[in-house]
């Protein structure tokens, strides 16, 4: 009678191996559709600012360009690290 009380403890016990599930992961799906979204919306900016510059001639044309690929390296980077603080937190 010891022994199916042992395989009882045994898979009552909480530290054995299983599938842990906290309200923190719940939270994490938003904030990571979040920052997809995110990335989306600087892809659709990178295409937007594109086309108009290369729509109408300007001097700053050129100028604009280089904001912008200076900006979408610099969210993807933020993202990715943001990205990585979510999943090890």
């Amino acid at each position: 009678m010891d022994s199916g009380n042992d395989i009882l403890n045994i898979l009552g016990d909480s530290q054995g191996i299983g599938l842990s599930f906290s309200i923190l992961n719940l939270f994490k799906i938003p904030f990571f559709l979040l920052i997809l979204g995110n990335v989306f919306f600087i892809v659709l900016l990178y295409l937007r600012i594109k086309i108009l510059a290369d729509t109408f001639s300007s001097p700053n044309s050129k100028l604009i360009k280089l904001i912008l690929k200076a900006h979408i390296a610099l969210s993807i980077v933020a993202s990715l690290v943001t990205i990585l603080l979510i999943v090890l937190a």
